[in-house]
């Protein structure tokens, strides 16, 4: 049973959060799951902009060792979240259908 599994937006922690808004133009929607055992996941309805091209980063066979951080504010709770330590865990492309990315955390602050 998860401890926490929600939805919210979601954006990169490094992008500037204007005053007066709950997240930046760039956030992406998504489901955050916090289990019992302490593992984190973050499914996105679609990506992160990204410095290469929008899909590349699915493409990629071996995917990067690369850590980064995501900010969020959960929709139900109105919780808002620091993720640490993200690293991409690939996702789905679909040209007929839904596409979304998918991230786990080392870390999560509440």
């Amino acid at each position: 049973m998860p401890v926490i599994e929600e939805r919210g937006v979601f954006w990169w922690r490094d992008e500037a959060l204007p005053e007066d808004v709950i997240a930046p133009t760039s956030h992406v929607a998504g489901l955050l799951k916090i289990a019992d055992n302490g593992f984190i996941t973050l499914e996105l309805d679609g990506y992160f902009p990204h410095e290469r091209e929008q899909f590349s980063v699915l493409m990629e066979i071996t995917p990067k060792a690369t850590f980064s951080n995501i900010s969020g504010v959960l929709k139900a709770s109105g919780k808002r979240f620091l993720l640490l330590d993200v690293m991409s865990n690939g996702g789905h492309f679909s040209t007929n259908g839904l596409s979304y990315s998918e991230y786990y955390a080392r870390q999560c602050l509440l």
